[in-house]
């Protein structure tokens, strides 16, 4: 299994200023959630050929999962992404991430090879 070591931005809060300081490159992402317990969960994981235009959807009125649209509106939510070029590469992370967190607004598990990443 190959072995990817990604380099992850900043925990983010999601605001309506947010998907400007997203950069418009390619990677992986995941959106998460403050819960009453204080901690912090994932309940989305996404690639884009470009982040910020995949995040401002995201955010929009026009979001069509449900589910996503609950949790942004009901939570203090973060955005966390990586650059990844290589389209084979999104495929596996985006895979990884979804294994390795269960996010509950996904609805199907991503196709891409088996990779590792780091999370951190």
């Amino acid at each position: 299994m190959e072995n990817w070591t990604l380099t992850w931005s900043r925990l983010t809060a999601i605001t309506s200023l947010t998907s400007i300081l997203i950069p418009n490159f390619p990677g992986v992402y995941r959106l998460s959630y403050r819960s009453s317990d204080g901690k912090i969960y994932v309940f989305y994981v996404g690639q884009a050929d470009d982040l910020r235009a995949r995040i401002t959807q995201h955010l929009s009125q026009d979001q069509v999962n449900p589910c996503i649209r609950k949790m942004l509106t009901s939570y203090t939510c973060y955005v966390r992404y990586a650059r990844v070029s290589e389209r084979r590469v999104r495929d596996g992370a985006e895979r990884f991430l979804y294994r390795h967190f269960s996010p509950s607004c996904n609805t199907v598990e991503p196709a891409g090879p088996d990779i590792s990443i780091n999370v951190e």
